[in-house]
C-alpha cells in the first residue's frame, strides 16, 4: 500500500507486494520488464534490498525496450509510448496511419500474443483485431520481409503458416484486418526479398522452383492469381550473363520498369554482383561488379537512384576493372548503374538497412560507433545507426540513440522513424563493466566507477563492496584484478592485494567467497600480494595478506563455494594440494588439507552449489564417481556418495552449465531435449531428491549459455550474456519474481491528482484501490499488466492523501 501525504509537498512511499495465496512463491514465467539490460556478458551478481550490483564485459547498459521501437526523428529519443516486442524484428512497414506493421521472430507484443507478425497502431497500442501468427518452418517461422501495396501487405520469411493457413514461405493479407487473403504461390525454400510492382510480386530467396516452375533463386508471380510469371532472368538473351550463383539475393527492388537483382551473374571478365533487368522481359539493362548478393543486404530505389548497403568494399565496373571503392553503402544511377559521388565513411561493419526522411539517410546495421564516447560531440552515432546528408554524404543530425544489438530494419513516417533490430534495449547509456541498478525499478544507478576491463566476481561483505576482473583500475585508482569499495559510497578503499596472472588473464579471479574474517579467491592465478599462490587462496579481510593456508592446482578453478567447514573447488585442474583430484575435489576450510573424497569427473566442471545435505555440480562430464551422470551430479555432503538426483531423464546436452541448490529446489541452465525437442529450455527447476522437473521454466531456449543464478528471498537473477529467457529476449541480465507479484515503486502528487507507477507481473489482471481508513475501499483501476510496467492516475485523491493497494487476481 502507498500512501502520499501532502505536508510541505512531502510525498513517501512505502515498498509493498501483493502475492495470490497458493502461488505466492512460484517464480513468474516472464522476466521483470522494467530492469535494465547490458550490451555484454554479465559474470556478477551481488544484491541488498535496495541495490543490485553487476559486473561484467558490458559497456552499454539501458531500459529493457524489446526489438523494436518508434523513435521521434526531432529527439532521437523513444516515443512516449509503444509496445515491447519479445524478440527481433526484422521488416517494418508503416500502415499509412502513424502505425506500422512489423514482422520478424517474436512471440508477444506488447505482452499479447502475436507470433512473427503483428500491427502496432498510432496510438502506440498492439492492434487486438489484426491476428496473423506466421508460424512453422525454419527458424521458427521468422517473417524476414514486408511490403504493403495498397490494401494488401505481402509477408515472405522462413514460414509454413500465416494466420492459420498453409502459406509456404510467402503470403498475403488485407492490410486493414490481418485476413488471410487466397493470393498463395508455392515456393520451394525460404523466400528472403520481396518487391512489389504494379503487375507482380518479385521474389528472391534460395528456392529452385515458383509454383513448381524452375526459377533459380529469383522469380516473379502475379499480384491477383500467383501464377509464375514468363519473367525470367534465364530466359533473357544472355549478353554476358550465364549464370547465377548460389548467393541468395537477400535484397530486391523496382522501379523505373527496372528490377534490381543482387547476385553473381558471371561474364567474360569476371562477375556482376547486381544486375538491373527490364521488368517488362527481364532482359538485362547493366550490372555492377564486386558487390556480390552474399554481401548485399539492402536496396533502395529513390529519387532515380539506386542505394546499396551490405559488407562490400567495391561496386560498379565491369566486374574486373571500373569498380569503385565504397565502404559498405553506396548511390548507383538506377538508369544506367554508375556509382555516383555521394559517398558515407565511417561505417565498420554490415549495412542491413537504409531509410529516408528529408534530406536525410539513416543507416542501420551491425558496426560499432566510430566515436561512441557520450562526451564528443553532437554528431556522434551510436553502435549500429549513422545518418548522413543526401546531398554531400556527411554525417548529420542529432546525436543517435544508443542500443545494444544489431538493426535490420528501418522505416519513416511523418515525424518518426522505427527502429527494429536484433536490440532489446535502445536509448540507455554508455557504462562499462560495472554498474549498481535499483532494485525497485531496475534503473541504472548514477554511479560510474570506470573500470578499464571486464568484472568477473564480486562479493558483499559489512561495509564493503569487493569488486574481482581484469582490470589495473577502478575510479582512477590503481588495483591488480581486486579492489574494495566502502558501502554505502562506493568509494574506493585501501585495500589492495595485488593478484598476479599470465599477461592479458581477464578471468583470474573467478570466484570470491567471503568466510569469517577473510576472503576465498578462486581462478587462474599465480599470486597474491606478492606470494605465491596457485588459482586458490585465503587473504585478510582487513590487511589483504595471503593467509598460510595452501590448496594450490595445477589447473584453473572455475567454481568455488564453502559448505560447513569444506571448500568445495571445480574446474580444469587435475591436482589438489598436491593430490590427484580430477576437475572436483574438497580441502578443510581451515587447514585447506586435502580430504579424502574423490569423485573423479570425466572432464571440466563448471559450476558448484549446496544446501544443507548435498553439493550439486554442472560441468562437461560424462561420468562421475562411477556412474553416469550427464552434466549433473549430486554428491551427500556427509559422506560424499553419488546420490540418486539425476537429471538424465531430460536428456542433457553436455554444456557450459550452472547449478544453483536451494533447500526446496535446484535450479540449472542448459539444454534438455526430453523438454523441448530442438533445444529446451534454459533454465529449470527441479526437486532436490530425485532432479524431478516442475512446471517452472524459462523456456523456450538460450541463444548462449548463462552465467550466474542468485537467489535472494523471492527473487531469481539469471546473468549472462545474449539469451532468451521465458520467451523476452535478454541482454546480460533477466530478474524473476513470484508470479501474480504487484509493486508500487514510485509516487508523485501534484494538487488532488496522484500518478502511481506500478510493476506486475506480465497477463496478471489486478485492481488498484484507494481507501482513507483502511476500511472503506474505491476502485480507481482495473488492468492487465501487459507489458509488466502500468502509470496510473488518481485524479480524486482526497486533499489529505490516501492510501492505495493493489488487488491480484488470477494469471490471465
Amino acid at each position: 500500500m502507498v500512501r502520499p501525504k501532502s505536508l510541505s509537498r512531502i510525498v513517501w512511499s512505502m515498498l509493498t507486494t501483493v502475492q495470490i495465496g497458493s502461488a505466492a512463491q512460484q517464480l513468474s514465467n516472464i522476466p521483470r520488464q522494467d530492469f535494465w539490460v547490458t550490451d555484454g556478458a554479465v559474470n556478477a551478481i551481488a544484491v541488498t534490498n535496495d541495490r543490485v550490483f553487476i559486473g561484467g564485459s558490458f559497456r552499454y547498459v539501458g531500459p529493457y525496450t524489446g526489438g523494436g521501437v518508434p523513435i521521434d526523428v526531432n529527439t532521437m529519443q523513444p516515443v512516449a509510448k509503444y509496445p515491447k516486442v519479445n524478440g527481433s524484428v526484422h521488416a517494418v512497414e508503416p500502415d499509412g496511419q502513424g502505425g506500422w506493421f512489423i514482422g520478424g521472430e517474436f512471440t508477444t507484443v506488447g505482452g499479447r500474443p502475436r507470433t512473427n507478425l503483428a500491427h502496432v497502431t498510432a496510438a502506440g497500442e498492439v492492434n487486438t483485431n489484426w491476428i496473423a501468427h506466421a508460424t512453422g518452418g525454419e527458424e521458427r517461422g521468422r517473417v524476414t520481409k514486408l511490403a504493403l501495396d495498397g490494401d494488401t501487405l505481402y509477408a515472405a520469411g522462413s514460414f509454413t503458416h500465416l494466420g492459420g493457413e498453409p502459406r509456404v514461405y510467402v503470403g498475403a493479407l488485407l492490410s486493414a484486418s490481418g485476413a488471410v487473403k487466397s493470393w498463395a504461390p508455392q515456393a520451394s525454400s525460404n523466400v528472403l526479398s520481396l518487391a512489389v510492382s504494379p503487375t507482380a510480386v518479385y521474389l528472391g530467396g534460395m528456392f529452385l522452383q515458383l509454383n513448381g516452375v524452375s526459377r533459380k533463386y529469383v522469380g516473379a508471380v502475379d499480384k491477383v492469381a500467383a501464377q509464375t510469371l514468363p519473367w525470367n532472368v534465364y530466359d533473357s538473351p544472355l549478353r554476358d550473363f550465364y549464370f547465377v550463383s548460389n548467393t541468395f539475393p537477400r535484397a530486391l527492388a523496382v522501379g523505373h520498369g527496372l528490377v534490381f537483382v543482387p547476385g553473381l551473374f558471371a561474364n567474360m571478365f569476371d562477375y556482376y554482383g547486381l544486375v538491373a533487368f527490364r521488368e517488362a522481359d527481364a532482359v538485362s539493362v547493366w550490372g555492377a561488379g564486386k558487390a556480390n548478393s552474399s554481401l548485399v543486404y539492402e536496396l533502395k530505389a529513390h529519387d532515380g537512384e539506386l542505394y546499396v548497403g551490405g559488407a562490400f568494399f567495391q561496386i560498379g565496373g565491369d566486374g574486373e576493372n571500373g569498380h569503385v571503392s565504397r565502404n559498405r553503402v553506396a548511390a548507383l544511377d538506377a538508369l544506367t548503374g554508375q556509382v555516383l559521388p555521394w559517398h558515407p565513411t565511417n561505417i565498420g561493419g554490415w549495412v542491413t538497412s537504409i531509410a529516408f526522411a528529408g534530406n536525410t539517410a539513416y543507416i542501420g546495421g551491425l558496426f560499432g560507433s566510430p566515436n561512441p564516447a557520450p562526451s564528443s560531440g553532437d554528431h556522434t552515432n551510436a553502435n549500429n545507426i549513422v545518418c548522413f546528408d543526401l546531398t554531400t554524404g556527411e554525417e548529420v543530425g542529432r546525436r543517435r540513440p544508443f542500443n545494444n544489438e544489431g538493426i535490420y530494419s528501418l522505416a519513416v513516417q511523418g515525424n518518426q522513424i522505427y527502429f527494429g533490430g536484433a536490440f532489446d534495449s535502445l536509448a540507455g547509456v554508455p557504462h562499462q563493466h560495472l554498474a549498481e541498478l535499483d532494485r525497485r525499478d531496475g534503473s541504472l544507478k548514477p554511479w560510474h566507477p570506470e573500470v578499464n576491463g571486464a568484472v568477473t566476481a564480486l562479493a558483499l561483505v559489512p561495509g564493503r563492496l569487493l569488486v574481482a576482473g581484469g582490470f589495473s583500475t577502478i575510479s582512477g585508482q590503481p588495483r591488480n584484478r581486486l579492489a574494495a569499495l566502502g558501502l554505502p559510497l562506493l568509494d574506493v578503499l585501501p585495500w589492495a592485494p595485488a593478484v598476479s596472472a599470465d599477461p592479458g588473464g581477464m578471468f583470474a579471479v573467478r570466484a570470491l567467497v567471503p568466510t569469517g574474517d577473510h576472503l576465498l579467491l578462486a581462478g587462474e592465478f599465480t599470486a597474491v600480494a606478492g606470494q605465491p599462490r596457485s588459482n586458490l587462496a585465503k587473504v585478510s579481510l582487513e590487511t589483504g595478506a595471503p593467509s598460510s593456508w595452501r590448496a594450490d592446482t595445477d589447473g584453473a578453478v572455475d567454481t568455488a563455494i564453502i559448505a560447513g567447514d569444506h571448500v568445495y573447488v571445480g574446474g580444469r585442474f587435475s591436482m589438489l594440494g598436491g593430490q590427484p583430484r580430477p576437475h572436483l575435489g574438497s580441502v578443510e576450510l581451515a587447514s585447506g588439507q586435502v580430504t579424502p573424497w574423490n569423485p573423479a569427473p570425466d572432464n571440466w566442471v563448471t559450476s558448484l552449489s549446496a544446501n544443507s545435505t548435498a553439493v550439486y555440480s554442472a560441468g562437461y562430464f560424462a561420468n562421475v564417481s562411477g556412474a553416469t551422470r550427464t552434466g549433473y551430479a549430486a554428491h551427500d555432503r556427509t559422506t560424499g556418495t553419488l546420490l540418486p538426483w539425476s537429471l538424465e531423464t531430460l536428456q542433457p546436452r553436455l554444456n557450459d552449465s550452472r547449478v544453483l541448490a536451494t533447500e526446496t529446489a535446484v535450479y540449472a541452465t542448459g539444454f534438455f531435449r526430453h523438454l523441448y525437442p530442438v533445444w529446451g529450455p534454459n533454465l529449470i527447476e527441479v526437486s532436490t531428491d530425485a532432479g524431478t522437473p516442475s512446471a517452472w521454466d524459462t523456456r523456450p531456449v538460450s541463444y548462449l549459455d548463462p552465467y550466474l543464478i542468485l537467489r535472494d528471498v523471492d527473487t531469481l537473477f539469471l546473468a549472462g550474456n545474449l539469451f532468451t529467457s521465458g520467451g523476452p529476449k535478454r541482454m546480460g541480465l533477466a530478474v524473476y519474481e513470484p508470479a501474480g507479484f504487484s509493486r508500487f515503486t514510485q509516487l508523485t502528487s501534484t494538487g488532488t491528482t496522484t500518478r502511481l507507477r506500478l510493476s506486475a507481473d506480465q497477463g496478471v489482471a489486478f485492481v488498484i484501490e484507494r481507501t482513507a481508513d483502511f476500511m472503506d475501499w474505491t476502485s480507481i483501476s482495473t488492468n492487465i499488466a501487459w507489458e509488466g510496467i502500468v502509470q496510473l492516475q488518481d485524479a480524486s485523491a482526497p486533499a489529505g492523501g490516501a492510501f492505495y493497494r493493489a488487488r491480484t487476481s488470477q494469471p490471465q
